[in-house]
């Protein structure tokens, strides 16, 4: 399906609204914020249409992956703090995990 290949836009917005702070982790870049109270973050997902985010968390941390052929831009407050990540590279089978209609048979 070559729509599948057609890159869209996913977003996340976190607003810490506690008064203790809590750590964002993005993969696969390895990447670490910590998320002070008030401060707001956005992250957006640019990629195939045939992914997205997958979200998981801790008692204080949040976990977010992105999918295949995908990149992000990350603001924080606001500010642009990241926008220039390479795309995750394919990860074999991934298309196949997607592929919901050869459970149909």
């Amino acid at each position: 399906m070559k729509d599948d290949l057609v890159d869209i836009g996913q977003s996340i917005d976190i607003d810490n609204y506690g008064d203790k702070p809590f750590t964002i982790f993005i993969e696969p870049w390895c990447l670490e914020f910590t998320v002070s109270p008030r401060d707001k973050y956005s992250i957006m997902g640019i990629g195939p249409k045939r992914g997205r985010f997958s979200i998981d968390h801790t008692d204080t941390d949040l976990i977010i992956c992105a999918w295949p052929g995908s990149t992000i831009k990350i603001n924080k407050n606001g500010v642009e703090i990241e926008n220039d990540l390479p795309r995750v590279p394919p990860i074999p089978g991934w298309e196949d995990l997607l592929d919901l209609d050869r459970f149909k048979k």
